[in-house]
């Protein structure tokens, strides 16, 4: 709502309010009935007339935050924050931050959990690159690929997937595919974030080593100390032994096992079967048999 519709809706309203003033005067004498019924009208239009006006200050100061928002947002509002930069490094960066929202607002669309999840983490990363490379605008040079190449891409992969899966056709084993190749740019990222720093470590290195031998050059750290920090140092970047492989225990012969002994009850049990019904032996039995045999013949 502009100003002229806002204005042209007030000079409605006072010309509205005023006919029903005009003719409160005039039928106060001449006609009680229209009278009533004109102040029960100016009542109404008076109520109508404050929330239209409460409604379009509500309306006014949405749109004022809303342009407030979008000015904060635009390229010429982040030029103080940019002044460090030239014109076309100011470019790289503006496009990469522009790649990087859509990116984002697309994410917010796509309903496969394990998407949206590693692309959070990738535009977390790709979000401190890009913080990194603008502080520090030396950096823009070695990560062209990331600027030019990586963040395009990864914008118009996410665009056509989240255009497929909105359509309701089938993707078959397309999230799959997305995943792995996030895992895999997640991992480019974080070695492209970790490059940023490579010259820093480098020059803290050479730092530490060229005021350790000025404090010895100067007889503030005597020999044994000299010896222990460089030993220290030594041990630092030794590269830690891989295990070794352990060998594989050799298989053991399988010995016979021997039966064991029956117990001296099992050989009672055994000898005794040898015994009659009456616990007599079967021998003497046969020969007392034998015997009174011959007797009786």
């Amino acid at each position: 709502m502009n100003k002229k519709q806002t204005g042209g809706g007030g000079i409605i309203a006072a010309i509205v309010v005023a006919v029903c003033i005009i003719g409160l005067f005039v039928s106060r004498n001449a006609a009680p009935r229209l009278f009533s019924f004109l102040r029960w009208a100016l009542i109404i239009v008076v109520i109508i007339i404050a929330l239209l006006v409460a409604l379009i200050i509500f309306i006014a100061r949405k749109a004022t935050k809303k342009d407030e928002k979008e000015k904060k947002e635009s390229p010429t509002s982040t030029s103080s924050n940019m002044a460090h930069l030239d014109p076309e490094q100011a470019e790289i960066i503006r496009k990469g931050r522009e790649d990087l929202l859509e990116v984002r607002m697309l994410s917010s669309r796509i309903k496969n959990f394990d998407i949206r999840s590693s692309l959070t983490n990738v535009t977390k990363t790709a979000e401190k690159i890009l913080v990194t490379i603008k502080e520090r605008p030396e950096k823009i040079a070695s990560s062209r690929q990331f600027t030019h190449y990586y963040l395009p891409t990864l914008r118009e992969v996410i665009t056509k997937y989240a255009r497929v899966e909105a359509s309701g056709v089938s993707t078959d084993d397309m999230p799959e595919k997305i995943t792995s190749y996030l895992a895999n740019v997640q991992k480019a990222l974080d070695k492209q974030y970790s490059n940023l720093f490579d010259d820093d470590k480098l020059d803290m290195t050479v730092d530490m080593e060229a005021m350790t031998i000025a404090i010895k050059r100067d007889g503030l750290l005597d020999e044994d100390d000299f010896k222990k920090m460089e030993e220290a140092k030594e041990e630092a970047e030794k590269p830690v032994p891989e295990p070794e492989p352990q060998p594989e225990p050799t298989p053991q012969p399988e010995v016979p096992t021997e039966e064991p002994m029956p117990e001296p009850e099992t050989v009672e049990r055994i000898e005794g079967e040898i015994l009659d019904a009456n616990g007599h032996p079967v021998e003497e039995v046969i020969a007392t048999a034998v015997k009174e045999d011959d007797l009786v013949h």
